[in-house]
């Protein structure tokens, strides 16, 4: 979710303050991987950045979240609980982003970041 369930003004069916946004959780996700490269690079071994970055991505694609073969269009943004699909559907900034992780699965070394 974007607002954390602890926050008052969270609201699972309101527009900024609750839906997952698919964009959104990318830069989260890019940021995450970039605070490891940063941590490797200073020589920190134990930094925990890859494996939230890893939870995180695991969150969107397995379980209730994106499929193969799944001919769901990508909408707007989902229910942070149940993964249903809420918003505007065909929302091409969400397509950019999945398009963007699965790229980053077919070539290791690409980095969107």
């Amino acid at each position: 979710p974007t607002v954390s369930k602890d926050n008052q003004f969270f609201n699972a069916h309101g527009y900024w303050n609750g839906p997952t946004w698919i964009d959104q959780t990318w830069f989260a996700y890019a940021g995450l991987r970039r605070y490891e490269n940063l941590a490797k690079a200073a020589g920190v071994a134990s930094a925990p950045f890859s494996q939230l970055a890893s939870e995180l991505k695991q969150k969107i694609f397995v379980g209730k979240g994106f499929a193969t073969n799944d001919t769901t269009p990508f909408t707007e943004h989902y229910d942070p609980d149940t993964g249903a699909a809420e918003g505007v559907p065909q929302f091409s900034w969400t397509a950019a982003h999945v398009l963007m992780w699965a790229m980053e699965d077919a070539d290791e070394e690409l980095v969107w970041i």
